[in-house]
């Protein structure tokens, strides 16, 4: 356990009992040590995650040379206030949001901050690698961390071991070696500027998941109530279609003594029963999953037959099933008893550069009025609602620079659906969008439908499927949305193209940030393979000998090239959103505003805040600027609107 001979580790505390081989110090001792540092390690140990009632057992400072470890438990951290709080000093962590809502605590807010976990995020995005300490400290500094350590905090710790505290001034040395070989790692690959984005929207997010998300406990109750009736009716759809076309292998032949009524044999809830149920109505419920051949009666296995009656009738049940499940009485769970409010953990980069959310994923609440209506300002308290106006296809118009898609944003009518479909369909070349709208609605479905399945890196055999159009009809309207919008498909080869060549997607050129191909040496050695003389006549003549490799050369290729057209639109617009929400912090920092607004939730597009009506719209106003201004960042030729507006409930 013991750390670097030139280091020295101090202990502050009231702790009487002390190992000899610890030196104490003082509180201004250690402010005036770091008072005279540029940069600043920090790490915590706590009673366990962030709940608004877990505390700070143990705070570490400090650099290389001399850490401070502070027992939180009986010394008052606010002196640290003014050097934690110093824009002039960088804090150097590890997961910042972790020890940044626990500080705040204690009325502390960091900034100005390096996070080594998030550094390493964008170093590794795509490669599925791990980004704990643990693995930096291997990776970097060839040591192999005890954690073992840790599971021994606990709020019934009367007073910290050598272990303990040495153990704690470890990860403070560890930060700061990490973070200069990150520095050059940064550099080499080019993604300074890509950490530099995430590192200052670090604290945005970590806010967001101080600050919490209301949630109207009897609105929620009464439509869980609704959906619980729905689904009933759901079942009861179900049973009837079986007894009205006489199905009798599936009704129970045995009548109750006091009821005429026919019971019904299929649980709805048993996929297998549901699968034997399907197959005697002559739907195929085989799939082939990762080069499997399985059933599954799953809602997007059974879209292609969404004609169908039962069909129709069990994806409605469904989905009204997943709501009953996800959405029901046990999302109450979430709602944290000190705060009452619900606080989802944020995950900051996903492999399209983009964040997620779970316990509960808020990023995925479903978009209609009877959900959102649910999330309310608290007390008396509006939330001021923006989202950028169809921001993804802006982006994809920005970076194929299509004459089309530009002259659309620039002076078109706002309807692509319909700019889509006179592409698609050439009886529609000349028809305006009100007559496309009144007569050939279902051609403009049809074109949302495409548009949105190939901007996603989807194909014909998608399309068809969708659309449950024979291939060869699918086959004609991708052609035709091609030849419609020529620059987008020479875009879509070039990214691919270079994609495979660099073995990285390059999401765009203002951040520079990469997403890496975990299978990019597997994919150049079959492509490779493919390209030998007469491989091709080979396999034609054997294609048993060479099924797995041509098997696996061709899935390979179409995950790249999906993930090629895909990440760049997501990431951008990721980065955008990313960039406005930096923006809008320091804004309304700015204007001193920031203690009476709250960030309560991002929604790729979309950033909710909460605030009195005292200042709605002020801070609407401020929203939609930092937005816009966000998106002229990133989009240098196409406009990128935001529509703003203030309620009482979430709204969209």
């Amino acid at each position: 356990m013991d750390i670097k001979s030139n280091s020295l580790i101090h202990f502050i505390s009231n702790q009487t009992s002390l190992d000899p081989q610890i030196q104490t110090a003082t509180l201004d001792e250690c402010i005036n040590y770091l008072s005279n540092l540029k940069e600043i390690a920090i790490d915590t140990e706590t009673e366990g995650l962030w709940n608004a009632k877990n505390k700070i057992l143990m705070l570490q400072v400090g650099d290389n040379q001399r850490q401070f470890v502070i027992d939180v438990r009986n010394v008052d951290i606010s002196p640290l206030k003014s050097i934690l709080e110093n824009p002039a000093i960088v804090k150097i962590l590890w997961n910042a949001s972790f020890d940044y809502k626990f500080l705040r605590m204690h009325d502390i807010m960091l900034n100005n901050i390096w996070d080594g976990q998030l550094v390493e995020m964008v170093l590794t995005t795509g490669k599925n690698e791990s980004v704990s300490l643990e693995t930096a400290c291997l990776k970097y500094l060839n040591i192999q961390l005890d954690k073992t350590v840790r599971s021994s905090f606990n709020s019934f710790t009367k007073e910290f071991t050598y272990k303990q505290i040495v153990y704690g001034a470890e990860d403070i040395a560890n930060l700061i070696q990490i973070k200069i070989l990150q520095e050059k790692e940064l550099k080499l690959h080019d993604l300074e500027r890509t950490a530099s984005l995430e590192n200052k929207f670090v604290t945005v997010l970590a806010d967001m998941e101080y600050n919490g998300f209301y949630l109207d406990r009897d609105k929620w109750l009464k439509l869980d109530q609704f959906n619980i009736n729905q689904l009933q009716k759901c079942q009861e759809d179900l049973n009837n279609y079986v007894i009205r076309h006489n199905h009798s292998q599936f009704i129970d032949s045995q009548l109750d003594f006091f009821s005429d009524a026919k019971k019904v044999l299929i649980n709805w809830g048993s996929s297998m029963q549901v699968i034997k149920y399907l197959n005697f109505l002559g739907i195929d419920t085989t799939v082939v999953d990762k080069g499997k051949v399985k059933q599954s009666a799953d809602a997007k296995n059974l879209l292609k037959f969404k004609k169908h009656e039962f069909v129709q009738l069990y994806l409605k049940y469904k989905k009204k099933e997943k709501e009953v499940s996800t959405y029901g009485t046990s999302f109450l769970q979430f709602v944290n008893p000190v705060t009452k409010r619900i606080h989802s953990s944020y995950w900051q980069i996903v492999d399209t550069g983009r964040m997620s959310s779970s316990k509960p994923n808020l990023q995925n609440i479903p978009n209609t009025s009877e959900y959102r209506h649910c999330f309310v300002g608290q007390n008396d308290n509006v939330l001021v609602v923006a989202d950028f106006s169809a921001q993804e296809q802006r982006v994809l118009a920005d970076r194929c620079k299509d004459p089309a898609l530009l002259d659309f944003y620039q002076n078109g009518d706002g309807d692509m659906h319909c700019l889509i479909a006179r592409r698609i369909y050439p009886e529609l070349k000349d028809v305006s969008t009100n007559d496309i709208k009144a007569h050939h609605n279902d051609k403009r479905q049809f074109a949302k439908i495409i548009g949105f399945t190939l901007n996603y890196g989807g194909g014909a055999y998608t399309v068809a499927e969708r659309l449950q159009i024979p291939i060869e009809e699918a086959e004609v309207l991708v052609n035709n949305y091609f030849k419609g919008f020529p620059k987008m498909t020479a875009y879509f080869k070039y990214v691919t193209k270079e994609t495979m060549k660099n073995g990285y997607i390059l999401i765009d050129k203002i951040s520079k940030r990469k997403v890496y191909l975990s299978n990019h040496e597997e994919f150049k050695a079959l492509d490779a393979l493919t390209k030998e003389e007469g491989f091709w006549d080979s396999y034609r003549a054997n294609k048993q000998a060479y099924k797995t490799e041509v098997q696996r050369y061709f899935i390979l290729k179409g995950e790249i090239e999906r993930a090629s057209q895909n990440y760049p639109i997501q990431g951008t617009s990721g980065s955008i959103t990313k960039l406005a929400g930096i923006y809008l912090k320091e804004e309304l920092i700015k204007q001193n505003l920031y203690d009476k607004v709250l960030i309560v939730n991002i929604v790729h597009d979309e950033i909710v805040c909460e605030t009195s009506p005292e200042y709605a719209n002020q801070v609407s106003d401020i929203l939609s600027k930092v937005m816009e201004k966000a998106g002229s960042i990133f989009c240098k030729t196409v406009s990128m609107p935001v529509t703003a507006k203030i309620s009482k409930h979430w709204t969209h």
